[in-house]
């Protein structure tokens, strides 16, 4: 469990040391959006799946430029991460 919390760890300081003006010169709905991609507060069997949703939106903000459909993509990534974290945390407890 330690490995996989360094790595997870690692993944989020690198997503965190990305220069902030990648975000703040994004579109506004652009930047409300990714805060949701965060993982670090959540316990690790959570934040493995969370994090290869953080992974590609990240990539996302690399390969396309602001527009309603990055808006669009990011929301369905989004609630794509939300459902597949409703489903470790449903397999988690059973």
């Amino acid at each position: 469990m330690g490995e996989l919390r360094e790595q997870l760890d690692s993944l989020q300081a690198t997503a965190a040391s990305t220069p902030q003006t990648v975000l703040t010169t994004r579109h506004p709905s652009t930047q409300q959006v990714m805060k949701y991609f965060t993982f670090g507060h959540l316990p690790n069997h959570l934040a493995e799946v969370s994090a290869e949703f953080h992974a590609l939106a990240h990539r996302l903000l690399e390969l396309l430029p602001d527009g309603p459909e990055l808006t669009v993509a990011l929301r369905k990534l989004l609630e794509s991460k939300d459902a597949a974290v409703r489903t470790a945390v449903d397999h988690h407890e059973s």
